[in-house]
């Protein structure tokens, strides 16, 4: 999948907390799809932040409270997308490259594995 720094840095600025998270969780949605068609992804905004992500018996959650992600928000284009990787990598979800642009333009060319 292939993203827009440019575009991504426009909307990161402009939109509201909640649309900006309706528009990274649907990109993050079509990126796990492209991965594997049975992920689900699974929101929730009453407190925080916060995304599930599931393959077969796999769980994988990530939480951000609103300050966070305010300050992530405004930070840098891919600023959330990164933490929300780096929370559900951390346990375990194989992130994988070679799919597009997106992924990399995240992680700004440096994975952990």
């Amino acid at each position: 999948m292939n993203a827009s720094g440019m575009l991504r840095g426009y909307a990161s600025k402009a939109m509201p907390n909640d649309a900006y998270f309706a528009h990274v969780t649907k990109t993050m949605e079509k990126q796990l799809k492209q991965w594997d068609s049975d992920y689900e992804l699974f929101v929730n905004t009453t407190d925080g932040y916060q995304i599930a992500v599931l393959l077969g018996e796999k769980r994988y959650a990530s939480a951000l409270s609103v300050e966070e992600w305010d300050t992530l928000q405004q930070n840098a284009p891919f600023s959330v997308d990164r933490a929300i990787w780096q929370q559900l990598q951390e346990q375990g979800l194989e992130v994988k490259t070679g799919f597009g642009d997106y992924i990399e333009k995240v992680f700004g060319g440096f994975m952990s594995n």
